[in-house]
């Protein structure tokens, strides 16, 4: 028999706990129903919990009576994974809280071992809910029931998922141990903003301003808001550093639904300040690298190309993205030897530009001479807009602005807006771009983001489009 122990950290964003499970919470007769034999289990602090023991499960699997499709099938999935890692013997009965003379509302108490899923009548999964916080999930050891319950059917059978990956899976041996103290708790965003209606995937592009101006005053969590609302498949980000890395893109709360394309540049030191997040449910990668941008001013760090080469899982869909913050001249920077700020203002607006473009247009042909001729789709805070040389030779090399051609387009407005909380400027033109090939790809949906929320996390807004496939 072997122990296994795996030990999860209690995961807790900040907010008040607030009481939102869905379904009744009104207090019916509370029923005490006394177990008809031993449970089969044991607990202690030193042993843990016994949820499997020699190919013999002693736990019952127990959903609502009333639950809908995805909680019966998240409980087969349950039962299935005890099944396929400790034999046919191990796998759990199924039962839903009903018996016989029990009312909708009441509030069952017994002594049987149990797996409770989602909100049943069961003492133990109301007393896990009034818990919960909005948007969480809860697996967790109350009496000798283990509750895995989540505030919505959807986030429950993410739940039930999770436990399966991290506990059942992994376990070897003909025994499953779980800790004593075993609580989870963790934050499970949905996509406040849907897909539009025929798009298949969103794509975005973010600059986030580093981890200056009031990232450490919520800035840091209204960005991680962000992104979690849209919930973007992929993820272009700007102005990246190292703190961001580590405080944001590597955070728990995101990185369980994003992999990133390159942490640090060739030398594994220098963080990626042009990251390319993707789900990780939904597309693996291929291959993905960042250089810095040959032309730019050297006394910063932050303007540099990224690229991912992506395949969708589900159907081996493969396609190019690119992401770049484009290069410019700031007065505040120190000036280099022999210059003056007109001489470096020129360069950004007229070679570095260029230059950048087609650095960006030279990474594309690369990786479609090795992978094939596969759609591409180039996002950034490109610091030029649609009246520069620069955009004309995006547009000369065969690539779609996604602004001007997508079914549904903010046009109104700008994308930089100079400082945090301000609005863009209406009428304004954008330098947050999403170029794209419009032989493989058609934009159904483009959006300028100006939410409070979008406006205060950084000085862009984030960008964001809906796109389809092209078969």
């Amino acid at each position: 028999m072997k122990k296994f122990t795996l030990l999860l950290s209690l995961l807790l964003l900040g907010g008040a706990f607030l009481l939102s499970c869905s379904q009744s919470q009104t207090a019916g007769t509370t029923v005490d129903i006394p177990a008809e034999t031993e449970p089969d289990h044991s607990v202690s602090e030193e042993s843990g919990v016994i949820l499997v023991s020699e190919n013999s499960c002693g736990y019952t699997v127990i959903r609502s009576d009333y639950a809908e499709k995805i909680l019966t099938q998240a409980s087969l999935d349950l039962k299935y994974a005890i099944e396929e890692s400790f034999g046919e013997d191990a796998a759990p009965e199924l039962k839903t809280d009903w018996e016989t003379g029990i009312g909708k509302n009441d509030i069952i108490e017994n002594n049987e071992p149990e797996i409770l899923i989602g909100d049943t009548n069961r003492a133990e999964s109301r007393e896990a809910a009034k818990e919960l916080p909005k948007d969480h999930y809860i697996i967790k050891w109350i009496n000798n029931k283990l509750v895995i319950l989540g505030t919505e059917d959807r986030i429950t059978n993410e739940a039930v998922t999770a436990f399966i990956e991290q506990y059942i899976k992994p376990a070897e041996g003909d025994s499953l141990i779980l800790p004593a103290d075993l609580e989870i708790l963790c934050y499970s965003p949905r996509q406040e903003i849907p897909l539009a209606e025929e798009a298949e995937m969103r794509v975005m592009t973010f600059n986030i301003l580093g981890s200056g101006d009031g990232y450490d005053d919520g800035r840091r969590e209204l960005i991680m808001e962000t992104v979690l609302d849209y919930m973007p498949d992929i993820i272009g980000f700007q102005e990246s550093n190292k703190t961001n890395l580590n405080t944001i893109h590597l955070h728990p709360d995101i990185s369980r639904y994003y992999d990133i394309n390159a942490l640090y540049h060739p030398n594994d030191t220098t963080a990626n300040y042009t990251l390319i997040l993707f789900l990780k449910e939904k597309y693996t990668l291929v291959e993905g690298g960042v250089e810095w941008n040959r032309s730019r001013y050297t006394g910063t760090n932050t303007k540099s190309t990224s690229w991912a080469v992506i395949e969708r899982i589900e159907d081996g869909q493969r396609f190019i993205v690119t992401n770049i913050h484009g290069s410019l001249w700031d007065e505040e920077y120190e000036l280099p030897p022999g210059e003056t700020y007109e001489s470096m203002e020129n360069k950004a607006n007229g070679i570095w530009h260029i230059d950048n473009v087609e650095q960006v247009l030279e990474n594309v042909a690369e990786l479609k001479d090795k992978y094939g001729d596969l759609p591409v789709i180039s996002v950034g805070d490109y610091n030029f807009d649609e009246t520069h040389r620069a955009y004309f030779t995006v547009m000369d090399s065969g690539f779609a602005d996604a602004r001007n051609s997508a079914a549904e387009a903010d046009t109104g407005h700008a994308s930089y807006h100079s400082y945090v909380g301000a609005s863009p400027r209406e009428g304004g033109r954008p330098i947050d771009h999403i170029f794209y090939t419009p032989e493989s790809l058609e934009a159904v949906k483009h959006v300028i983001c100006r939410r409070r929320t979008d406006l205060d996390a950084s000085d862009h807004c984030p960008v964001y489009v809906d796109f389809r496939f092209i078969k």
